[in-house]
């Protein structure tokens, strides 16, 4: 497992399903996160890679199975990520067909919009490979 994908998991808390079956997770991300070190030094914020890291992650351990990003549909970004703060993440509209995942994922910051996601994930003996 990469150091990246273990900061992750371990900057989240509250994975859980809620009432309307979305999949839910919160994340805070220490000073020391990986992810800040080059993006930016003197002004740090949330690489948007590491915004749909967390929705992989989410998926990979709801599921106990390795996910792959296969396509990313749709990325908007709103507001940066600060260390420190507590964002929410939520997988909604989660379509399986064969062996692939289509989630839709929002997250916020309190009630504001940080980014939205339509992705792809691929998993199953493709996802393990690589």
């Amino acid at each position: 497992m990469s150091r990246m994908k273990r900061e992750i998991i371990g900057s989240m808390s509250d994975l859980a399903r809620n009432g309307d079956d979305n999949l839910c997770a919160h994340f805070r991300f220490s000073e020391n996160y990986i992810g800040f070190q080059g993006h930016f030094p003197d002004h740090k914020v949330l690489p948007g890679i590491s915004q749909i890291h967390c929705v992989q992650v989410m998926l990979e351990e709801w599921r106990k199975e390795p996910m792959h990003l296969k396509e990313v549909v749709r990325a908007k970004y709103f507001q940066p990520v600060h260390p420190g703060e507590e964002i929410e993440c939520k997988i909604k509209d989660e379509k399986i067909t064969g062996d692939e995942c289509v989630v839709k994922a929002h997250i916020t910051r309190e009630s504001e919009t940080i980014a939205q996601f339509s992705l792809i994930f691929s998993f199953g003996l493709q996802a393990a490979a690589s």
